[in-house]
């Protein structure tokens, strides 16, 4: 895991936060109709200081793309996550496109219009497995694989900028998953 950037998410943020050596990253849920849970204010404010991927969970082929996609801009503006990072890249929120019909490209392509028009990026998540994840395209973030094998490297197969490795890990606090991202993300998160 030295070149990989250690990240974690979870449905409740732990309180107390984990240490470092389980993520310096992580990556919150901000909304979306399949999303289990979405975190409060005051989970958000526990993370601020903290390198953050929003995770946006829809219902492909359920869900009016254009209002989903319309839906997660709202939400990415009222949470005041801008389009550009400190860093200068393109903030990405993350797509969860396990929770609908599979594969749906033309749902996607509908609905990250808005998003891509206001100047954000979407990488897409999903298992190699059960979902048909590679089946969409992998834009210009890439894909973030769950792959539950517990090992901290990259899924191997072209455009993967992150794998969701671990998942409910008990740590101080709470409950996550670990994840690993590649190092050139962390320019694409929010601070």
């Amino acid at each position: 895991m030295t070149d990989l950037v250690a990240a974690w998410d979870a449905a409740l943020c732990p309180d107390p936060l984990p240490d470092d050596s389980i993520g310096v990253a992580c990556m919150p849920y901000i909304g979306g109709s399949s999303a289990f849970r979405v975190w409060t204010g005051t989970e958000l404010a526990r993370v601020a200081h903290m390198p953050k991927l929003p995770i946006w969970v829809p219902t492909p082929g359920v869900d009016n793309a254009r209002q989903a996609g319309k839906a997660c801009l709202a939400r990415l503006r009222a949470l005041g996550i801008p389009a550009t990072t400190a860093a200068g890249g393109k903030q990405w929120v993350l797509a969860d496109l396990e929770t609908g019909t599979e594969p749906d490209p033309s749902w996607l392509t509908v609905f990250v219009k808005p998003i891509f028009a206001a100047g954000y990026e979407i990488p897409r998540y999903g298992s190699p497995l059960g979902s048909q994840i590679f089946k969409y395209s992998a834009g210009t973030a890439g894909f973030l694989v769950a792959d539950y094998d517990g090992v901290a490297k990259l899924y191997p197969h072209p455009r993967v900028i992150g794998k969701q490795f671990a998942t409910e890990v008990k740590v101080p606090g709470g409950t996550v998953d670990l994840d690993v991202l590649a190092p050139s993300v962390l320019s694409h998160l929010w601070v």
